[in-house]
């Protein structure tokens, strides 16, 4: 899909309890560059569902002038996947399904290609065997 947003847009656009915020002067490309104005690299603990994440977005106040500051930050490119899912009318969810269908398979190839499956969360000797002893885990 194209034409749906521009990274000159504001958030607001596609968020809209954002529109008039501090939050607001700043652009889809601030977010996705982590140049927003100093978003923190977590949002407070008190942050757990949506509405709670959208006052936190309203309340922000910048420590700096948009495009002046890079700082990592889990909710400005949070930002960004919400107002690009928003821009396609979808949850983030939905938005984001054909891009796990697409790496799904391509874990699937790589699978196949180490001869076995890839390793679980909790490690797989199996695969350490076969690679040699520099993985960190097993």
């Amino acid at each position: 899909m194209t034409g749906k947003l521009s990274l000159s847009d504001r958030a607001s656009k596609f968020v809209p309890g954002l529109r008039g915020k501090a939050i607001d002067r700043a652009t889809l490309l601030h977010f996705g560059t982590y140049t927003a104005g100093g978003l923190p690299l977590q949002f407070p603990n008190t942050v757990k569902r949506q509405k709670a994440m959208l006052a936190y977005y309203a309340d922000w106040v910048p420590v700096a002038k948009p495009g002046t500051q890079r700082q990592y930050s889990n909710p400005s490119v949070g930002l960004f996947g919400l107002s690009a899912s928003n821009s396609l009318g979808r949850s983030f969810a939905d938005a984001m399904e054909p891009l796990f269908s697409l790496l799904s398979g391509w874990c699937q190839r790589l699978s196949m290609s180490l001869n076995g499956p890839l390793p679980t969360a909790h490690g797989d000797t199996g695969v350490k065997k076969r690679l040699g002893s520099t993985l960190a885990y097993g």
